[in-house]
């Protein structure tokens, strides 16, 4: 035997082989595809159109601010994104602005709170929503602004206010809103109330507009919102530092696990692949010849010589107690849930109800139900004894369909 398997060795270190090369064409074709095909994913999801707007920066969509994300950091201003909860502000002595686009729910009043005491710490606020639903209306009044219905402009290329440092070479913006802001300093002319304001609150700053689309991706190419962009550079760059880009308004969390982080990538996709092609090589490599066999599992011994064994045992054990508890036990539960008699009844209404039932003298059931239970208390009894009762139990369930199983149980 040991023979014909050192003879095989060579094919199958030859087969070894043909599946490496197996799994390195493979790799060739598929990390091509899935790169192409990661690309071919993004430039559909940007020509797709969306059925909400979404204005988060990992969005690359119309309605996203990824472009301006993209901006800050190659105009060299420190850029990063906040994913924690708003305590974490003041709890983690982070400094910075705040940047907040179109919250997809209302900020809870806790949350205002942990914004605005960092803001009067000495930070900055980029608050902008489209103010119409309620949504942001508890943090605009917080800073002490109040927010009413007037359509101020759509699309519309509006003066700007020169006396801000941020707007002195952007003469004009380019602003949609149907919400007015009343208090703070104007951003866009000097009417009030205006769709973009500025506000001091405490040591901080805040800027808080009406026009959630100021600066998303599908103005980065147009021309006539390119000083939207200007503007919208020069705050950052004036504003405290890094600017912290809000994703958890969005439904981000920054608590995720790596391996979630890696898989959203297109290496997550590569290793996937070569998961799928390590599993069908494991599969392939543990192929078994020949038809699958079903092995035996009979028992070797009938079931009377299982009876008969268990019965010496017992003998010998001399647990004739424990024995006849086995045998009695289940027929007094059998006869009361035939006959309608509580467990706990004495046994002379047991024995009545019986000897109704069966026909049977009352006196024999009675004398044997006392016996049987006299026996158990007892603990004590010699193999005539329960031999006897055994004989005694045989007879009185004899003919009875009810305590069948019983009987037969006694019998054995």
């Amino acid at each position: 035997m040991t023979q014909a398997v050192d003879a095989k060795l060579p094919a199958t270190t030859s087969g070894y082989r043909h599946h490496n090369w197996w799994l390195v064409a493979l790799l060739v074709v598929c990390i091509p595809g899935v790169m192409i095909g990661a690309a071919y994913k993004d430039t559909l999801s940007q020509t797709l159109p969306e059925a909400l707007p979404f204005p988060s920066t990992f969005s690359k969509k119309a309605s996203g601010y990824s472009a301006l994300f993209d901006l800050s950091q190659k105009l060299g201003v420190p850029t990063s994104r906040w994913m924690s909860p708003y305590r974490n502000l003041s709890k983690l002595k982070t400094s910075g602005t705040l940047f907040i686009v179109m919250p997809w729910e209302d900020l809870e009043s806790k949350e205002i709170d942990h914004i605005t005491n960092w803001v009067k710490e000495g930070n900055d606020l980029v608050y902008l929503d489209y103010l119409s639903f309620h949504t942001g209306h508890n943090l605009v009044e917080k800073l002490k602004l109040h927010v009413s219905a007037a359509p101020l402009a759509k699309n519309k290329e509006l003066a700007t206010n020169s006396s801000i440092p941020e707007v002195a070479l952007v003469p004009t913006l380019t602003v949609s809103s149907d919400m007015g802001i009343e208090g703070g300093q104007s951003i866009v002319g000097k009417a009030k109330p205006a769709c973009l304001t500025a506000v001091n609150y405490g040591k901080g700053r805040c800027l808080i507009g009406s026009v959630p689309d100021l600066c998303s991706n599908k103005h980065i190419a147009d021309p006539a919102f390119k000083n939207n962009f200007q503007f919208m550079a020069n705050w950052l760059a004036s504003a405290k530092h890094p600017i912290l880009f809000d994703e958890k308004c969005h439904g981000y969390s920054g608590q995720t696990n790596v391996f979630f982080v890696v898989l959203k990538s297109p290496v997550g996709f590569i290793i996937l692949q070569l998961m799928l092609i390590a599993l069908i090589a494991f599969i392939s490599l543990n192929q078994r010849f020949g038809k699958a066999r079903t092995l035996s599992t009979a028992r070797k011994i009938s079931n009377l010589e299982f009876i008969e064994g268990m019965s010496e045992t017992y003998r010998r054990a001399k647990a004739r107690d424990t024995a006849w508890a086995m045998m009695f036990i289940p027929l007094k539960a059998k006869l009361c849930k035939s006959l309608g008699v509580a467990p706990d009844a004495p046994a002379s209404e047991l024995a009545m109800a019986w000897s109704e039932s069966s026909g049977k003298p009352e006196r024999d059931c009675q004398t044997f139900l006392l016996k049987a239970q006299a026996a158990l208390e007892r603990r004590t009894m010699s193999e005539e004894e329960l031999l006897d009762l055994v004989a005694t139990g045989d007879g009185l369930t004899a003919g009875s369909r009810e305590l069948l199983p019983a009987r037969r149980f006694m019998g054995a």
